[in-house]
């Protein structure tokens, strides 16, 4: 019989750019950001735990349904789809939300009922979609630029990245859009992701800036610099995720087609364990790696690799560390992709074949697939949200 599963309920955040981010884009107004004597420091919410109990053959089964939104940018708009207990997505297309222009990242805020939909081109900004009914609808549009990343925060906040700028960005979204921006942040080159650790601090990778820093986010929107640590040479960290228990972070290198261990002290502070091949042959100039996510029972990683098109498959230690079970195959240029809230699926989205793939993951880390469903080109972010 297999051992009991950990499930933790994660920050549900998304992971990656809306736009290619390195056609660049004009460049923002910095202000210095600023600390109130009296602010206190944003907590997150504690992780609500379950116990999937012993099965005595393969995954339990795990929660859904969901409702997947998946941003699709060839065609201006925000797809809606049903996912069921077997893997089996369908798209409601009568459900479907025409944007502004083209959507990247998303964001989701569970107590708002709300989507958070960057967008680049002409109307760029972020998007504030309402999904408290069958169907989603557009509040309003908060003009920015073409953001990178979109983490919603304790307090009614929504942090933004954007990479052309080198900066971060703090808004106030409880109330109606446009959202007031309360505070911006200079950053070092090319902040990629903005993610929550467990632990309430921000932690920001930073491709070409070649270093991840984590800050604290106080109550007024204040964002406060706690510590950073330089990547290898030329690693390019780009994306972060962490443990259930928040002990290890692991990062995705895009440069060199790798993901680094790091332990995470009592302070915040990362140091480095490891850092491993996401290829089978090593790093490859005809690969870039992209996104990562960690299994809510914190038994695996996946990383995506565009270029050899493939997911790559990690089990972790006791200790934190990783072993490379392998590769499986997926849909052209993975760039962004999705774990199920609660676990049992990993949603792949294709950007240049237009379509998104279904995979379970059995009790070993591999990867089954369970149902394609062609959807539109440039698709560049999906959130799989239970019913």
């Amino acid at each position: 019989m297999r051992l009991p599963h950990l499930l933790a309920l994660l920050l549900l955040t998304a992971c990656d750019g809306s736009s290619d981010p390195d056609a660049g884009a004009d460049a923002g107004a910095r202000d210095a950001a600023t600390s109130d004597a009296a602010a206190t420091d944003a907590a997150l919410a504690d992780a609500a735990v379950a116990d999937a109990g012993d099965v005595d053959a393969g995954p339990p089964p795990p929660p859904g349904p969901w409702t997947v939104y998946v941003t699709v940018g060839s065609e201006n708009r925000l797809a809606v789809l049903d996912l069921d207990e077997a893997g089996v997505a369908t798209e409601r297309s009568a459900d479907s939300l025409a944007l502004p222009s083209n959507p990247g990242p998303l964001a989701h805020d569970p107590a708002s009922r709300r989507l958070y939909v960057g967008l680049g081109g002409g109307s760029s900004g972020i998007a504030t979609v309402s999904v408290a009914g069958a169907s989603p609808t557009l509040e309003g549009v908060t003009p920015t630029p073409d953001p990178v990343y979109l983490s919603v925060a304790p307090g009614q906040r929504l942090v933004s990245a954007f990479f052309g700028q080198d900066e971060l960005r703090v808004h106030d979204v409880s109330g109606a859009p446009a959202h007031p921006q309360v505070r911006m942040l200079s950053t070092a080159d090319e902040p990629h992701c903005a993610i929550f650790g467990p632990n309430g601090l921000l932690y920001v990778p930073h491709r070409n800036g070649m270093t991840t820093w984590w800050l604290r986010l106080r109550a007024d929107g204040t964002l406060d610099m706690a510590g950073e640590l330089a990547s290898e040479p030329g690693a390019g960290p780009r994306h972060i995720a962490f443990s259930p228990d928040g002990a290890f972070a692991y990062l995705v290198n895009e440069y060199s087609d790798s993901v680094s261990t790091h332990a995470v002290g009592a302070d915040g502070a990362l140091t480095r364990l490891e850092t491993v091949d996401a290829l089978p042959g090593g790093p490859s100039d005809a690969n870039s790696a992209a996104d990562i996510h960690v299994t809510e029972d914190g038994r695996f990683v996946y990383s995506s690799n565009r270029g050899e098109d493939s997911i790559a498959r990690f089990a972790v230690g006791a200790d934190g560390r990783l072993t490379f079970l392998g590769t499986t195959p997926t849909e052209a240029r993975p760039r962004e992709f999705e774990l199920t809230a609660g676990g049992g699926y990993l949603l792949a989205l294709g950007q240049d074949s237009g379509s998104m793939s279904v995979y379970r993951i059995e009790d070993d880390g591999d990867l089954t697939s369970t149902s394609r469903v062609a959807l539109g080109d440039g698709l560049l972010w999906a959130i799989a949200v239970p019913r």
